[in-house]
């Protein structure tokens, strides 16, 4: 049944959409470059939106819904207490949590967004739905890796997932697909130390390759001397040898009260390019 509008109702009915756009732009540019507190104060207090009206409204609900990741972020609560907004910060969550969901984004993408929305949850089991998400994510996530790159890419990729969505419990299970996938593909893994890849073979570990093949007896300070490093102290270069021996390429040896070093177990792997950092 179609409702034929008189011209006084049409005219009524455009004047309030209009009235009514014209608040919401006043209330959009008002809150876009407010601080977070101030922001749902106006909200709520000032201007008394209801959850409805923000999940409703496109426009509040995006913007919302970014200050809040943005501040979830970079400084987590600080300087603010969600706690009065909980019903209204939940409900933004989920509808964001809804749209990550059933949109066509790259599944690693989908699980990393899907992981800082969770964080905008409470303690509560507001965030369960969300967080079973994130775990359904990840073989999806990894197959599209795996699928769409190189091996060592595919894994060098699969690393940046990791450190994005680790922490909710299933961090095992992401490592033993990883490790399955690599071993499958004559690819070793060792922990990436001081963010050192150990990917190029010139720089500082090809010169410790090289002290350590020319050298009878291969001593920390023996290499400092071997690269002519200036101004040595017992610290210098610390983190360095830390990552060299975690990555394997090179291993600890004890010489009575000397640390030597020698060739390590994953050397063959680094100088075949098999060795990734993870």
């Amino acid at each position: 049944m179609k409702i034929k509008l008189t011209e006084e109702q049409y005219r009524k009915f455009i004047f309030e959409r209009d009235k009514k756009t014209a608040f919401i732009d006043k209330v959009y540019k008002e809150i876009q470059n407010s601080d977070l507190k101030d922001v749902w104060d106006l909200i709520v207090n000032v201007y008394g939106f209801s959850v409805d009206e923000i999940i409703g409204d496109d426009m509040l609900y995006h913007l919302l819904g970014s200050k809040m990741l943005d501040r979830v972020k970079n400084w987590g609560y600080l300087g603010f207490n969600p706690r009065p907004y909980r019903r209204y910060i939940n409900a933004i969550a989920e509808k964001l949590s809804d749209d990550v969901w059933v949109s066509n984004i790259p599944p690693p993408q989908k699980a990393i967004e899907l992981k800082e929305i969770l964080y905008l949850f409470d303690d509560s089991v507001a965030g369960n739905e969300t967080e079973e998400r994130i775990i359904l994510s990840i073989d999806s996530a990894l197959e599209y890796l795996f699928k769409n790159n190189p091996p060592k890419k595919a894994i060098q990729l699969a690393s940046l997932l990791y450190e994005k969505i680790r922490g909710i419990g299933f961090a095992g299970e992401i490592m033993d697909k990883i490790n399955n996938f690599a071993e499958t593909h004559g690819l070793k893994l060792f922990p990436k130390t001081a963010g050192l890849t150990f990917e190029k073979k010139d720089g500082m570990i090809q010169s410790l390759i090289n002290y350590i093949q020319d050298k009878p007896k291969k001593t920390k300070e023996g290499f400092l001397r071997y690269i002519d490093s200036i101004g040595r102290t017992s610290g210098q270069h610390s983190a360095f040898f830390r990552a060299a021996v975690q990555s394997g390429i090179i291993k600890k040896v004890r010489d009575g009260r000397t640390i030597t070093y020698e060739l390590g177990p994953n050397y063959e792997a680094w100088k075949n390019g098999n060795l990734v950092a993870f």
